[in-house]
Parts: structure tokens; C-alpha cells; sequence
């Protein structure tokens, strides 16, 4: 394994290189690895040696990855046999290190181990350095035969074989951590701008919603309507922004609960029956109306997709129908439901070639459509990646000029009526005496334009209350003056 300093080998020409290919790999003072210790192992057996090392070559030393018959980590690279190995792409062999005058003075040879055998080849990295050796060796003269070299360079290769894969797994994992930490960001800067785009937005519909209850002239209540309008347009639009954003970067949650599927389905038609008489189409729920069908999924979730696919459905359908379509087939064991819930409606359809695309996000049929009728593309993509987050399959069919069905389907858990988390419940007046308008109440809010809105609609309902810009305004109002009620807008500063 040695030799004196005055036989030293001629350092490679590509030291710096080969240098800094060894360390990209931060495999040297690693722990030991059963996958390399398997490979010393078989070339152990294979040359017939008691000594078998994986050495890794640095600038001053060379550092065992796996050994067998050595009890020391590591030695002077001036005073190895692998620095001549390391200088050929060879296997470099000496059948006896006594008769060869670059190591008959070594320590090694001299002392323990008494190496007389040494043979070693080259680990080459898929680039061409020479980073360090597999090499046998023995206390006796020998040679290793044609097969026996043969596979110990092909040990040698799957050596840096493994080398190779633990610094993609490692690379693999710093771009997944990257993309985490992206996505991370990315979803936080869409939180954040959406609740700070919503916040004026909300101002607007709220100033449109109460200039809406004045005495307006006709033009001006046209101008009013318009702003509302658009103002939830905008606001539909940060929302399904938001959305997909979390589907994007898995931070959309899913939340479990019983809760009664016919409830649903019927808040999603009352939500749109008088659209539909506006819109003069027939609406209409069609299936076997059990009186309750209580199931466990998450309810918001189910019913932002229905209300995604109806309102879908009215917007592409200038007559005709739409229809809410269901049917529920409960298992032999009474635990599981099988449910289909099909959206149907006579409008424009969707020409063959664009179904297979229809989920995919900001995909509309065409230009032409998305002129007239708008919207981001990102609402079918949204309700295909909650859909099969809560287990459900999202399918369609449709015939241009005569309609689309979008169906919901699913094995879904049943749950008892005693699971369902609240019934609504009828709130009875006070009866003590106290008449409601006299109740304190105290809000904290930092938008002046919310701050504005609250008071105002707290106004018209007879209530006089103070508003306050933070938290600490809000502590030493409650500590000086007391309170009844108490709102603490979430995003108040302080």
C-alpha cells in the first residue's frame, strides 16, 4: 500500500479537476455502506485476497470507503501503491512489491501488512477522472489471471456506479427541496396577494351593495350594477387563481365530515333556480329523492365543484335545460355508497378534439368562446384535482350544438345522522328584557374602507359601534370601557 517519498508518483495533469470531481461526490467520511461492503466482499473472494480496499485519492491522503483486513480509515497518499493506480486506466499490478524498487522501502512492505501482492484498478467517473481505486492485495507473490481482472474492473464500475446514484438521489432531493421551498413561496405570495387584492376588492362590493339600497336614477343604479358585476367576476377569478395555486403546490386540504349529501345537492339548485328563470331555462333535479343521505367527504369541496359544473352548464346554455342528475346505490354491507351525480345541459357542447384536454389548466375550446363567455380555464382543473382528492372520477361527455353531462362518481363511506357535525338551529330572541340594540360592540380593523363598511351596515341595523384600528386599540378599549361583542378581523395588524 506504500512507498517511499523519494518514488512518489507524477501527480495527474488534471489534479484540480480530478479533485473536484472526488469531492462532488462527499462520499469521504461517509459510514460505511452495506453496498459497497458487498462489493469488497465479492472481489475478495473472487481475486482470493484477505485484503481488499475502496480508497478514495484526495490531495494528501486516501481515505477507505469499505476495507477488508485493514483496521486504520486512512493513510498517506505519498506512501501508496494506489497513486500509481491512479495515473493509468489500467489495472496496476505488482506481483512482488519486494523486487520492485518503488515499494521494496515502503512501510507497508516492510512492516504490517507485509504487502508482497498488489493489485488495483482505476474508479473512473463517467467523465474520465480517476477518483480513487478498488484494489486486492496479499501477503504473498501472486498474479491475478485475465477473469479475475475482468471483474474486478467491473467491480470497480459498479462502485462508481453507486457513487453516481447517491449524488442524483441527492441532487434529485436538493430539487425537490427547491421545489418545495418554490412552491412554498409561490403559494404564500398568491395567498397574500389574493387576500390583499380581495381586501380592496371587498370594499368595492360592499360600497356597490349599499349604494344599491339609496334612491338611485335608472343610469345610476346600470352604473352600480356594473361595478358589482365585475367586482365578483374579479373576485371568482383571485379565487380560482388561489385554488389551483394550492392544488399545484399539494396545500390544498381536504376536511372529512358526515354530513347530508340531499341537503347539498339541494342548496346547489335552490343556489341557481332563479338564474335559471332569468335565463328562461328549465332547472330541474332528477333521481329517486331519498329524504337524507348522509355521507363522509368534505361538503365545501363537493359543493365548490357542483356549483363549478352547474354554473358551467348555464353559462354555455342559452336554451334548453340544465339538470341535476343523481343516483345512489347503498352496498350489502350498508357502509359504502356508490354515487353518481350528473350536471346535464342542451348548450354549445364541446367539439371531440378538445374533451381529452378539457381538465388540463387555461384550456378553453377556443378563442372565439373564451371572448364571448370568459373566464380563466382553471374551473374544470380545479374540480378534477379536488374531485380525486376526496377519491371521486370527474368524467364527460358531450355533442357540439346539443350538450354537455359532467359526471361525478364515487364509492363513498356512509355515516349516522349522530356524526353530522351541527343541525341548523332556530335562534330565539332574548327574553330578559335587554333589547338587542343596546349591545356593545367593538371591531378591530385595519382597513379604513372596511372600517367604514362594518360601521355602516352595523348602523342601519340600529347598533352604534366603535371601531378600532389593532389589537392594542382593541385590549385597552375591552380593559377601560368593556364590551358585548367583540369582532377581531384575522388579519389585523398588532
Amino acid at each position: 500500500m506504500e512507498t517511499s517519498k523519494n518514488h512518489s508518483a507524477p501527480i495527474p495533469f488534471n489534479e484540480k479537476e480530478r479533485l473536484d470531481a472526488l469531492h462532488s461526490y462527499r462520499i469521504i467520511n461517509t459510514i460505511p455502506e452495506e453496498k459497497f461492503d458487498s462489493l469488497t466482499q465479492i472481489a475478495a473472494y473472487i481475486c482470493d485476497s484477505p485484503f481488499v480496499l475502496i480508497s478514495l485519492i484526495d490531495t494528501n491522503r486516501l481515505w477507505f470507503k469499505s476495507k477488508i483486513g485493514m483496521n486504520i480509515s486512512e493513510i498517506p497518499r505519498d506512501i501508496s501503491f494506489c497513486q500509481y493506480t491512479i495515473i493509468q486506466d489500467e489495472i496496476f499490478e505488482i506481483e512482488n512489491a519486494l523486487k520492485d524498487e518503488r515499494f521494496q522501502n515502503n512501510p507497508f512492505v516492510l512492516g504490517p501488512p507485509y504487502i508482497r501482492f498488489y493489485a488495483g484498478t482505476p474508479l473512473k467517473t463517467p467523465e474520465g477522472f480517476n477518483v480513487g481505486t478498488l484494489c486486492v492485495f496479499d501477503t504473498e507473490p501472486k498474479s491475478l489471471n485475465s477473469r479475475q481482472k475482468m471483474i474486478l474492473k467491473v467491480l470497480s464500475d459498479q462502485v462508481i456506479a453507486n457513487f453516481e446514484l447517491i449524488k442524483k438521489n441527492r441532487e434529485l432531493v436538493l430539487v425537490h427541496e427547491k421545489k418545495e421551498e418554490l412552491q412554498k413561496s409561490k403559494s404564500q405570495f398568491f395567498a397574500n396577494m389574493s387576500h390583499e387584492i380581495r381586501t380592496p376588492v371587498h370594499g368595492i362590493l360592499g360600497v356597490t351593495g349599499l349604494l344599491s339600497e339609496m334612491k338611485l336614477q335608472p343610469e345610476q343604479k346600470e352604473y352600480v350594477d356594473i361595478i358589482r358585476r365585475n367586482g365578483n367576476l374579479l373576485l371568482n377569478l383571485l379565487n380560482d387563481i388561489l385554488d389551483f395555486s394550492k392544488l399545484e403546490s399539494s396545500h390544498m386540504k381536504i376536511e372529512i365530515i358526515a354530513f347530508d349529501l340531499m341537503d347539498l345537492l339541494r342548496d346547489v339548485f335552490y343556489l341557481f333556480e332563479t338564474y335559471a328563470k332569468r335565463k328562461n331555462l328549465e332547472f330541474k333535479m332528477v333521481g329517486d329523492q331519498p329524504s337524507s343521505l348522509i355521507i363522509s367527504t368534505d361538503p365545501n369541496r363537493l359543493k365548490q365543484i357542483l356549483v363549478n359544473l352547474v354554473s358551467n352548464a348555464f353559462k354555455f346554455t342559452e336554451k334548453g335545460s340544465v339538470s341535476i342528475e343523481f343516483e345512489f346505490d347503498i352496498k350489502s354491507d350498508s357502509k359504502q355508497c356508490d354515487i353518481r351525480i350528473r350536471v346535464k345541459d342542451t348548450g354549445i357542447g364541446i367539439p371531440e378534439q378538445k374533451l381529452k384536454e378539457l381538465f388540463q389548466a387555461y384550456t378553453q375550446m377556443d378563442t372565439s368562446v373564451s371572448r364571448k363567455y370568459g373566464g380563466t380555464g382553471l374551473g374544470l382543473a380545479i374540480s378534477k384535482g379536488l374531485a380525486e382528492m376526496m377519491n371521486f372520477k370527474l368524467t364527460t361527455q358531450s355533442v357540439i350544438n346539443r350538450g354537455s353531462v359532467f359526471e361525478i362518481s364515487g364509492r363513498i363511506p356512509l355515516a349516522e345522522r349522530s356524526e353530522v357535525n351541527f343541525e341548523p338551529k332556530k335562534l330565539n330572541p332574548d327574553t330578559n328584557g335587554t333589547s338587542i340594540q343596546d349591545l356593545r360592540i367593538l371591531v378591530a380593523e385595519d382597513n379604513e374602507t372596511n372600517q367604514m363598511l362594518i360601521k355602516k351596515v352595523l348602523e342601519k341595523l340600529g347598533y352604534e359601534p366603535v371601531i378600532v384600528s389593532n389589537g392594542i386599540e382593541a385590549l385597552h378599549h375591552i380593559e377601560t370601557k368593556g364590551t358585548d361583542v367583540f369582532f377581531w378581523i384575522f388579519k389585523c395588524r398588532n
